[in-house]
């Protein structure tokens, strides 16, 4: 079955600063101890009937914990839970937060990342790599894709394959569009995705997808769910 959606990432990085000719920058993450990003993160899983409908609202903040050499970070990631939407009725929530430290590379490797669900946490990982971006060794321009392919782990997380392309440099941002699908495995989760960069400090402004394959963490039935993913800084 082909896998279409309407195109709507966490990562954290920074492009060089390009002059208003420019049209095309390396990217490569940064990480300013002073300067932690906040971003506001919205989780829907839904019925493909609407029967039903799940959405978590979030905060998500990255801070330096602790930098290492070669541009790379321990970053403290904290992800507090605000609210719940159930079937269209806000439930308000005292906020709860859990917080991981989480090794960053340069052109975004993440190693150490800590699941918060307990019960499925690997289908959690699985869902939380979506957004991971590596980015190309050389310089990006409108028009640039490339591929990333990760293999399997030892944990149970399947092989995976992103395509990622830049559409256009303007307004002091980059856009551009992304597929995601996993590779050997039953029902791989597949997403399409979005994103908008700054070009001034390189941290997404937004960054969205729609993924199916999806069950609710914890599901022990495991209907199937759409997912949609949105983060938008703060």
């Amino acid at each position: 079955m082909t896998f279409v959606l309407p195109l709507l990432l966490l990562n954290v990085f920074a492009a060089d600063q390009p002059s208003p000719q420019r049209q095309e920058a390396t990217l490569r993450f940064k990480y300013d101890a002073k300067s932690p990003v906040v971003y506001d993160v919205r989780r829907t899983f839904a019925a493909p009937n609407g029967d039903e409908e799940l959405t978590y609202v979030e905060t998500w903040t990255f801070s330096v914990h602790e930098p290492l050499t070669g541009g790379a970070a321990k970053l403290k990631v904290e992800r507090t839970l605000l609210s719940m939407v159930v079937d269209g009725l806000t439930i308000k929530l005292d906020p709860s937060s859990n917080t991981s430290i989480e090794d960053h590379s340069p052109r975004g490797d993440v190693r150490n990342r800590v699941p918060t669900n307990q019960i499925e946490p690997v289908f959690e990982l699985r869902l939380l790599r979506i957004g991971d971006v590596l980015f190309p060794q050389t310089a990006v321009s409108a028009g640039t894709k490339w591929e990333v392919v990760a293999k399997a782990t030892e944990d149970g997380i399947p092989a995976a394959k992103w395509l990622w392309s830049f559409d256009e440099f303007a307004e002091g941002k980059t856009k551009g569009t992304f597929t995601f699908t996993e590779q050997e495995v039953e029902l791989p989760v597949q997403a399409e995705g979005k994103f908008a960069f700054s070009l001034e400090d390189g941290w997404p402004i937004d960054l969205s997808f729609i993924a199916i394959n999806t069950h609710k963490l914890g599901d022990e039935e495991r209907l199937p769910m759409v997912y949609t993913f949105s983060m938008k800084r703060r």
